[in-house]
């Protein structure tokens, strides 16, 4: 139980700090860009979901893979994304993906999400990452 109690915590901390992070980056580029915006974030926070307009956040993007590869061979079987926001400099967003291996593995907690090849999880994750995002 404790393990399962450890992992929910984390994942709602991280989860929480993200959300934080991003709505700090949303304040960040509302404030250095009222002219195009015409408001503050303060205005911005008491709109309605359905009159907030959207805001063109700039961020930094990059991913990982557990697997060395000389740029040639995109067999990694797992990797993990991070959005950076450009202002705050904080994570924003974060994506892990996972391949499953044809051998049988030992048990772990690694959730199979991502079915195309290892070159394709970097578009796929951006992708994903930027929808989460626009949701929140």
């Amino acid at each position: 139980m404790e393990t399962e109690l450890g992992q929910t915590q984390r994942m709602v901390l991280a989860t929480q700090s993200m959300l934080e992070a991003l709505n700090e980056e949303i304040k960040a580029t509302i404030e250095k860009n009222q002219d195009v915006y015409g408001m503050s974030y303060d205005e911005y926070t008491k709109m309605s979901l359905f009159d907030k307009p959207f805001i063109k956040l700039t961020v930094c993007f990059d991913m990982g893979w557990q697997k060395r590869s000389s740029g040639h061979r995109y067999n990694s079987l797992s990797g993990h994304a991070f959005l950076v926001g450009a202002y705050t400099k904080k994570i924003c967003s974060k994506c892990t993906r996972a391949k499953k291996d044809t051998k049988e593995a030992i048990f772990h907690e690694c959730p199979k999400n991502f079915d195309g090849s290892s070159k394709a999880m970097e578009s796929e994750a951006i992708l994903k990452m930027t929808k989460d995002a626009t949701n929140e």
